[in-house]
């Protein structure tokens, strides 16, 4: 039984009746209802998330290769570890321990704080080749400049004492800024590999997709990359790769022998 058989509702009026009603409400708004409409943004339509830049381990060792020191030895310790560059600028040799390294500061463009979340502030655990290629940079010498000014040579670590930054710039050794880093050294290096969307991000990324790669159980991942959920770690950084098909495809081999 219809209480109010002369009711209509709003939505049940075609297009110029509601436009009418609208005019009716709001007497400023003339017009057709495409311009009651006008100037309305609509949300864009999702997609789902695009895959994250990643280098593949032959990338890994053409950038080592090409990148001068200290930066070379930066970006060997991050790919291999899943360390933000902020906390990497903020290592003191305090933090180098035999096998592990301590994380417990960070440095952002002379901003000198605690790591980013508490998960974060940890020891983790790295392989050999890493404390091997740290403590490598106490013997290391660079040269900068030449032609009529001659070059000179600096020492790579001007100070090992137990509260001295592992990383110093070159001359001065004072900290390292992440953004000079970036641009005057690892972009162009990305761009003569190919690779010009390479960052600082994108290492920690790296890192996060050769643990897959090798069969690493998402939990341990999870605790390497110091994140407090495990979704982050394989949703957000661990990607896809050709290898990760091939392996996955690889297992039907017995399935497609019966058949045949």
């Amino acid at each position: 039984m219809t209480l109010f058989p002369n009711h209509k509702h709003p939505l049940d009026c075609g297009p110029a009746a509601q436009g009418s009603r609208l005019r009716g409400q709001y007497p400023g708004a003339g017009g057709s209802s495409q311009q009651l409409c006008h100037g309305v943004k609509l949300p864009s339509a999702k997609h789902g998330r695009s895959p994250k830049p990643h280098i593949s381990a032959e990338q890994f060792h053409q950038l080592i290769e090409l990148l001068p020191e200290p930066v070379s030895t930066m970006v060997f310790v991050l790919t291999l570890t899943g360390l933000r560059i902020s906390e990497l600028a903020a290592l003191r040799w305090n933090d180098v321990g035999q096998q592990s390294l301590t994380i417990d500061e960070r440095y952002c463009r002379g901003d000198l704080g605690a790591p980013k979340t508490e998960t974060s502030n940890t020891v983790i655990p790295v392989l050999p080749a890493v404390i091997d290629r740290i403590e490598r940079l106490k013997g290391l010498s660079v040269k900068i400049g030449g032609g009529r000014g001659g070059s000179q040579t600096f020492k790579l670590v001007k100070d090992a004492s137990p509260n001295a930054l592992v990383f110093q710039s070159v001359r001065k050794g004072a900290p390292l800024r992440d953004n000079n880093l970036l641009v005057r050294h690892l972009k162009p290096a990305g761009k003569k590999l190919g690779i010009p969307w390479v960052n600082f991000r994108c290492l920690r990324t790296s890192f996060a997709t050769m643990l897959k790669e090798k069969g690493v159980h998402v939990r341990d991942a999870q605790a390497l990359m110091r994140h407090s959920r495990a979704s982050t770690t394989w949703d957000i950084y661990q990607q896809t790769t050709d290898v990760h098909q091939r392996e996955a495809l690889s297992r039907l081999d017995g399935i497609s022998t019966l058949v045949q």
